[in-house]
């Protein structure tokens, strides 16, 4: 009877079924007695998002973890028993150990989700035993468990008292603070908040976060939900994200300096008549520098802005606000939201145009002063992907495409969705990109199993690949970047200064 049982359960077929509402989980839950797994694609897309925005050469790692073309997670059942951590990293050439699962009967399966949820453990501590019950969890091109007249596993030689013994140059210091951001995000839509929270966890202390839509819900935006954030600051322009001129304006700062010329002439009386800043015409000049001037910022001071600056054409946005927001320009990452007010065919169009006249705003006036967007923008349809040429890979395009390839993976196998929660979850264990430069020796010649060794003994962090900076494009000064995903560990690599460590960190 329990064999008949053990193999109803191993021919029962995986049921995958996706929400878009968090709150439904439980009934869903519920009224299919657990017998299949429920995906809200919606926090999927969200975390996605949100992680990509930050950091660039991340949309690279998951689209070749997903896309079932090179590398991707299987789980392998350990043949070593009381093997540590730190031995598995080196154990195989041509797979990335990432973490092991637990065996499902030494875990509660009250709660079934949650339990199998505490069977994942990614990047765990180095010394961690890991027992010959437990599966291995790792980065592959072929699946380890299916055999082909040879293993698809190739087994080193390397051991870690070698590599010490190499007296390897490194730096133990960890340079991993997070930096103060300002990221832009135009749109809105029932993601936002996931979004929102998720990015508050990337970024460090004193960054500011602005949106612009005129489709904001404020009531996602109160005080119980604002305080939950520990590192933004949140300001919203009403206004519709689209506009081209409103975007071209923003960055060149143009009404600002409209505002202020309208301004200074309102107030130009005989009695301040003397004054050395009433007749500068501040769109010949150069903005900047005044507003770095003592003297000016002082100036500026004195005047009530708020109640003598109006202007009807910009919906009563008055010189206070914007003179707040004159460093538009340092909003380099950005994120396009599709609006979910209209249907999917006119939303993407939206955001094409929208995403375009960004591209065009970069080319012909941003590039003057050396400033690159980083953009990350949502379409519903994979076919518009194809009406943007993609002359950039500073931009990110998410689409109906990711999505599928993320629950084809869960189909092919359901214990992965359980290793992707964890992997695009802020609690978890997430890919980081770390600067090289910070960690070990630029320009000097390492196996890739050096740096494996390095930044786990050191900092606790798995390695799974590298990214590296190619050489500047003659004809355009262009220097784009390659990432490398599992590469053998007998692989020699030379890093440059701007060239970046990929690894699994708590942060």
């Amino acid at each position: 009877e329990k064999r008949n049982s053990s193999e109803k359960q191993r021919t029962k077929p995986n049921v995958i079924a996706e929400i878009h509402n968090k709150e439904n989980s439980k009934l869903v839950d519920i009224i299919s007695e657990k017998k299949a797994l429920f995906i809200n694609i919606d926090e999927f897309s969200a975390r996605i998002i949100a992680q990509t925005s930050i950091l660039p050469g991340l949309p690279e790692v998951y689209v070749v973890i997903l896309n079932f073309e090179n590398d991707e997670i299987y789980t392998f059942k350990n043949i070593d028993d009381n093997i540590s951590y730190k031995e598995l990293l080196l154990k195989y050439n041509n797979a990335s150990v990432i973490g092991f699962k637990k065996n499902i009967d030494e875990v509660s399966t009250q709660n079934d989700s949650k339990d199998k949820e505490k069977l994942i453990n990614l990047n765990p501590e180095r010394k961690y035993k890991i027992s010959s019950n437990d599966k291995i969890i790792l980065i592959s091109q072929n699946d380890p468990s299916i055999k082909k007249g040879k293993p698809s596993l190739i087994e080193t030689d390397i051991k870690e008292s070698v590599i010490n013994n190499k007296e390897l140059p490194f730096k133990t210091e960890k340079k991993t603070e997070k930096k103060p951001e300002k990221i832009l995000i135009l749109g809105w839509n029932s993601k936002i908040w996931t979004i929102i929270t998720e990015l508050d966890s990337y970024v460090g202390g004193k960054s500011d976060l602005k949106i612009i839509s005129n489709n904001i819900d404020s009531d996602k935006l109160d005080d119980k939900n604002l305080k939950k954030l520990k590192n933004f600051n949140i300001t919203i322009d009403t206004h519709d994200y689209s506009d081209y001129k409103y975007l071209k304006d923003k960055f060149t700062n143009k009404d600002l300096n409209r505002l202020i010329n309208k301004y200074l002439k309102n107030n130009h009386t005989n009695k301040d008549s003397n004054d050395k800043y009433i007749n500068i015409d501040f769109k010949n000049k150069d903005f900047e520098k005044y507003l770095e001037d003592d003297d000016f910022k002082e100036y500026l001071k004195k005047k009530d802005f708020k109640s003598n600056i109006r202007d009807k054409n910009l919906e009563s946005e008055d010189f206070y606000k914007y003179l707040k927001d004159k460093d538009f320009k340092k909003y380099r990452n950005i994120i396009i939201l599709s609006d979910d007010r209209l249907n999917s065919q006119e939303a993407d169009l939206k955001n094409i145009a929208c995403l375009l006249y960004l591209r065009e705003i970069e080319k012909k006036i941003l590039v003057k002063e050396n400033i690159k967007l980083y953009i990350v923008c949502e379409l519903i349809y994979e076919k518009n992907q194809k009406l943007i040429e993609q002359d950039s890979n500073n931009d990110f395009v998410i689409s109906s495409r990711l999505t599928s390839l993320f629950l084809a993976q869960i189909s092919e196998n359901t214990s992965r969705y359980h290793i992707f929660k964890q992997l695009f979850d802020d609690k978890g264990a997430e890919i980081y990109f770390r600067d090289a430069r910070n960690f070990i020796e630029i320009n000097h010649q390492y196996l890739y199993s050096d740096i494996v060794y390095i930044m786990s003994r050191y900092h606790n962090e798995t390695v799974i690949g590298y990214r590296k900076y190619k050489d500047k494009d003659e004809k355009d000064g262009k220097q784009e970047a390659s990432v490398h995903l599992n590469p053998n560990k007998d692989e020699d690599i030379i890093f440059d200064e701007k060239d970046q460590i990929i690894v699994l960190a708590s942060d």
